[in-house]
């Protein structure tokens, strides 16, 4: 990119949707936006391991636009390795960065222990790719930045927040440096979400680095009533005993869920059973959702409660899981991580009754620590 002496340089994104790290440069001034890990299959995990391609303690300035592990994950490693900067966000995102960095370094740790105990790694010991040390140090260095403000940081880099629709706190990132002005779009939401306010529009820029992930998709035309095939399947399970495994990632999809099933269930379109939320960090990220000083992000339809189901119960310790494995009752489970693939989830259902498993999954999904263990 052209612009004075300010030059972008992909180290991460490319030929691939995770690992997202843009880096900016100008007469020695650097700033990143993004620091997420790669994931997937294992040569794009491996990558996460690769000698880092700069000088961690050489940079300004870090910049999120939002707390997805393919965006943010990569964090405690660049503090590891020095940086000792700011970490800029929006306050949605600060929120929701902590819990996916706390929950992230804990896989870490404990997939490097079992393989560790298993004796099943190459390496002696394993290691993790980061401890949850270094996720509470790299929260220690998360600064906020309001929306639609023109911040004005160290070092002559300026930068705007535009919110994005895509999770709470979501943003594109507008950084000016050295007489360049670059967007980042970030992952954007569609025109209108369920939970969110719609995104806006950011300032133009001369340069946009866009999220094209699913830009060649179209999805089709709403017909009937809204999630009625979501709906068909609950009756007919529910019907004959059974209960459906919603696999859903923590953040943002299990909100949604919860507020489908909600309205599903407020205008009696599915019986009223039991709701299992199986997940902790998904659990967490709701209470983010519901607190008072984020509500501006919501849309002015959405309950402050967000969801208003009468059985909704939580599974907080493996022994609450791990009993949800043979529920024994008609009911509905939403459970983390979404990354498990189809065969080894209706492993964990049980033999007693009939279950509906809708998961999403990828080629060569693996059930690991997103950064894979050394």
């Amino acid at each position: 990119m052209s612009g004075g002496h300010t030059t972008l340089t992909f180290l991460g994104g490319t030929e691939t949707v995770t690992g997202s790290k843009f880096l900016l440069e100008h007469e020695g001034t650097r700033a990143m936006v993004d620091c997420g890990l790669f994931q997937r299959e294992r040569r794009w995990r491996r990558q996460n391991w690769e000698p880092p391609s700069l000088e961690a303690a050489g940079l300004a300035h870090v910049m999120l636009t939002h707390c997805h592990l393919d965006h943010s994950g990569y964090l405690p490693a660049l503090v590891r390795q020095g940086y000792d900067g700011p970490i800029w966000m929006s306050a949605g995102t600060q929120a929701l960065t902590e819990i996916v960095l706390r929950d992230s370094a804990q896989l870490q740790e404990r997939d490097a222990e079992d393989a560790r105990k298993g004796e099943y790694s190459r390496h002696d010991p394993p290691l993790p790719l980061y401890t949850v040390a270094d996720a509470e140090e790299a929260i220690r260095q998360f600064r906020t930045l309001r929306f639609d403000d023109d911040a004005e940081l160290a070092g002559g880099v300026g930068v705007r927040l535009t919110r994005a629709g895509h999770v709470l706190g979501s943003a594109s990132v507008t950084v000016r440096l050295g007489g360049a002005e670059v967007l980042f779009s970030g992952d954007l939401g569609r025109p209108s979400h369920p939970l969110l306010r719609a995104r806006a529009v950011p300032p133009a820029a001369a340069t946009v680095v866009m999220e094209s992930t699913y830009g060649d998709r179209t999805h089709p035309a709403p017909e009937g009533e809204p999630h009625e095939a979501l709906a068909d399947v609950i009756r007919r399970t529910v019907g004959r005993g059974g209960s459906v495994l919603i696999p859903a990632f923590a953040v943002d999809r299990t909100e949604l869920v919860l507020l489908v099933l909600s309205d599903l269930m407020r205008d009696r379109r599915i019986p009223e059973v039991p709701v299992f939320v199986d997940s902790p960090m998904a659990l967490a990220a709701l209470d983010v959702y519901r607190r008072p000083e984020l509500r501006p992000e919501l849309r002015d339809d959405v309950a402050p409660e967000l969801v208003h189901l009468s059985h909704l119960e939580a599974a907080r310790t493996s022994e609450e899981s791990m009993r949800l494995n043979n529920p024994r009752m008609p009911c509905i489970i939403i459970r983390h991580p979404a990354w498990r693939p189809a065969d080894e989830w209706c492993t964990t259902c049980g033999t007693f009754s009939p279950t509906v498993v809708t998961p999403w999954s990828s080629r060569d999904t693996r059930r690991q620590a997103p950064g894979g263990e050394r």
